[in-house]
């Protein structure tokens, strides 16, 4: 029997596929509202979808196991089928793609039911068509297989030679199901978001019924002082004018009630992941900072308009002030006279205090509606889709300067705060729309650009950027951690055997401290242990490998017990090389730890990540009597260490008006930094670089702002920054030792990738390292997306 006489298996497979199809269809034509044909995409097409895959592969392994023998089946499955099929495949994504966004944008009142209902109608009017269209297509193709085969040459016989597509169409399938998912989860945090949005928008709604019910309150207590005024019951005013006066300072909006329950609501934001849109077949992700987005925003747009509410109410609390007292005062000069009082003037005064009030009132209740539009009109989901920058900032946010607040001093250093920042507000968003257009690796690689060491710069920078500065002039002390060392230090001088870990984030400043409480209190009765290195201990040098318990053994057997040394072990994730595993010179660590700290201290040193991974494998830190963190600072010693290095530069701090920068304001700067960088003492003294510029002359120009550091990374990538981040340094040779099957085909252009953006730096030895103006972000990403343990 001949190929094209094997009707069977191919009659059999087009069954099945043609009853799925059927089937498939037969639902369709049940689905008809947004929801029932969104279920249907989601499931049973999806389930079509995974039968048609079931089929092909099918007929692909069958061609396999006959040695490449390709049959009609082959044909029809492998090579004609596929392409009609996936353009279903797409156009059902992009279906629901449109499903989800209809459902959003009615979900906040943008459409009406009607529409809703008649966009349903042309959605399914669109599958309909797609898979009749489809189906017409298999029925012409199973007739031209047909006629073809009836000549000298089947089509099974013209393919032979040809390679067989089914596993590229195959990646692409998979590729549009994982796409059709993707929209399916993005539902959930959608929902949480237009459901986050609403409470926000309710927080911003409440400014202006407070408003409007603070003024009432107001006009009332002065309405009723007002009828007891027009009856002439002098009498009676007094108590009620000081009963009128009492309690103003907690009516109306409260500038901390506000801004409180607005970040408790902004801190329940995370990033979202979307798709947005499809074009020429691919789909259009979207990924929004919507937490950062949303803060920026309010900072720049809703909060101005919010103080002028509070400064409406501030001006309206004043004058009703002011007017009650004044009117107690006339009170009491009516009630003296010895005539029939008459109180007509104060009427009119205090009507006219009313109309003042329904002035303030009303301007007031403007700026409020205008922050409720505002609120109301941008923060929607369904602007996510819009092709535009989510909630960006005009450039003419400012505060309002059509108000008349008299000498309301607190909103006028607000105005004149707001005015002195409008020319850099403007510049930063100009430059940030501008980025827009860039792709995140692009903006990374200017954020590292931007970061690394300026020629100009390269004296004043080195005075911040240099680990272990000659001498003791910049050093500052770590209370709590030197504290917590001490205590230990007269434990262990009073029989108590002890050892310590000093841990912490990179760069900052675990060696720094390890040497300098070491020589405090040890003198020179200090033995530092680095891998390939010279040590001494009595007076005794000796070389070191990277066998860690070859050293400790040396120490061991020359240590006459006269001078009980301290043993720094500093950055112990570098003991280790091709005859020598970390984790055996650990064990040797722990061994020694455990046994001979009666005569010798031991100061271990290494980055928390290392910590954390060592604790999964040998419960390593409970080795340690005393843990001490190094990775924060306080405000005072980050700033004690700026000073002192901007102090040795001799140069004159300014800003970017050209006027010089006091320490008070030097103190806030550095508080800025140290809550953006952790309070990280290293990351802070870099970050200081980041931002200032030699100038000609003696001067220094601080200038905030750099292009953001994105995360473009890869998941093989990730892994190679996982592992140089672990263990200080990495190479090709030893991600290929780990990885042998993966890292030719995934690893190695990822490695080549973070050279070229100089996240990697090579040294002269050909190690791989992170580029220190990389370390704070990598290392946030990698905690963040669960790589290294925190």
């Amino acid at each position: 029997m001949t190929i094209t006489e094997s009707k069977a298996p191919i009659g059999h497979s087009i069954e099945k596929y043609v009853e799925y199809v059927s089937d498939y269809s037969k639902s369709l034509s049940h689905a008809n509202s947004n929801e029932e044909l969104s279920h249907l995409i989601e499931n049973d097409f999806k389930k079509l979808c995974l039968n048609f895959i079931e089929i092909a592969d099918q007929e692909h392994r069958s061609s396999e196991e006959a040695q490449g023998l390709k049959t009609d089946a082959t044909y029809i499955f492998n090579f004609r089928f596929p392409e009609y099929f996936k353009s279903l495949a797409l156009v059902h994504r992009d279906i629901l793609l449109q499903l989800q966004i209809a459902r959003i944008r009615a979900n906040e009142g943008l459409v009406d039911l009607a529409k809703i209902e008649d966009h349903s109608i042309q959605c399914k009017k669109g599958l309909i068509a797609a898979v009749k269209e489809v189906q017409d297509r298999n029925t012409q193709e199973q007739i031209h297989l047909f006629n073809e085969n009836q000549g000298k040459k089947s089509i099974s016989d013209r393919i032979q030679h040809q390679q067989n597509p089914w596993l590229l169409y195959k990646k692409q399938f998979e590729k549009i199901l994982d796409q059709i998912n993707q929209i399916q989860r993005s539902n959930g945090p959608l929902l949480r978001l237009s459901t986050n949005f609403d409470i926000i928008k309710e927080t911003v709604n409440r400014v202006g019924a407070n408003h409007q019910q603070f003024n009432a309150d107001l006009i009332a207590r002065i309405s009723s002082i007002l009828k007891n005024l027009e009856s002439g019951e002098l009498d009676k005013l007094g108590s009620k004018i000081e009963d009128a006066l009492e309690g103003l300072e907690k009516m109306g909006n409260r500038q901390g009630d506000f801004t409180e329950e607005l970040d408790q609501n902004l801190d329940l934001l995370d990033k979202i992941s979307i798709a947005v849109d499809s074009e020429e077949g691919y789909l259009k992700i979207r990924e929004v900072p919507v937490q950062r987005k949303l803060q920026k925003w309010f900072d720049f747009v809703i909060l101005p308009l919010f103080m002028d509410v509070i400064g409406q109410e501030n001006a309206a609390r004043t004058r009703y002030q002011v007017g009650l007292t004044n009117l107690r005062s006339g009170v009491q000069l009516l009630k003296s006279q010895e005539r029939t009082p008459d109180s007509s003037h104060l009427v009119t005064a205090v009507n006219q205090l009313v109309d003042s009030l329904k002035v303030l009132g009303q301007r007031g209740a403007e700026i409020s509606g205008r922050m409720a539009d505002e609120t109301r009109s941008r923060l929607r989901v369904s602007n996510l889709f819009e092709n535009e920058p989510f909630l960006e900032v005009p450039l003419n946010a400012a505060i309002s300067t059509t108000l008349d607040l008299g000498r309301n001093t607190l909103i006028e250093k607000i105005r004149l705060k707001y005015r002195q920042l409008r020319a850099y507000f403007d510049a930063k968003y100009k430059d940030s729309e501008y980025r827009e257009s860039f792709s995140e690796i692009e903006l990374t690689t200017q954020c590292i650009a931007h970061r690394m060491l300026k020629e100009e710069n390269e004296h004043y920078d080195t005075l911040f950027l240099t680990k272990n500065f000659i001498g003791d002039l910049f050093l500052v002390s770590r209370e709590q951690q030197e504290k917590k060392f001490q205590e230990a230090l007269t434990q262990w001088k009073n029989g108590f055997p002890k050892a310590v870990l000093v841990s912490g984030d990179r760069l900052s400043g675990r060696s720094t401290f390890a040497n300098y409480v070491a020589k405090k209190y040890f003198g020179k009765d200090i033995v530092v242990l680095s891998p390939k290195s010279t040590s001494t201990i009595d007076g005794r040098k000796f070389s070191t490998t990277c066998d860690l318990k070859d050293a400790l053994q040396f120490v061991k057997n020359h240590n006459t017990k006269s001078t009980a040394p301290v043993i720094v072990i500093d950055d112990l994730e570098l003991w280790r090389d091709s005859s020598h595993s970390l984790l055996n010179n650990i064990r040797a660590l722990i061994d020694f730890t455990e046994n001979e700290t009666d005569d010798a201290l031991v100061l271990a040193v290494c980055t928390n990540a290392l910590k954390n991974h060592l604790d999964k494998r040998l419960n390593f830190s409970n080795v340690f009597s005393t843990l001490i963190d190094t990775s924060s600072s306080s405000k005072n010693e980050i700033l004690e260490a700026i000073l002192l290095r901007h102090g040795a530069g001799h140069r004159t701090l300014i800003s970017e008006n050209g006027e010089e920068i006091l320490q008070h304001k030097i103190t806030s700067l550095a508080s800025n930094l140290s809550k953006k960088y952790n309070y990280n003492m290293g990351e802070v003294l870099q970050a200081w670089t980041y931002n200032t510029f030699v100038q000609d002359g003696q001067q220094v120009l601080f200038k905030p702002g750099e292009p953001e550091f994105l995360d473009f990374f890869s998941n093989e990538e990730l892994m190679v920054l996982k592992q140089t981040s672990l263990f200080k340094w990495t190479s090709e040779y030893g991600l290929r030792q780990l990885n042998p099957q993966g890292f030719e085909t995934r690893m190695k252009s990822g490695v080549k990738r973070l050279i070229n953006t100089k996240i990697l730096l090579r040294d002269p030895l050909g190690n791989l390292s992170i580029n220190p103006v990389a370390l704070y972000d990598v290392s946030q990403i990698l905690k963040r997306k669960k790589y290294i343990n925190t």
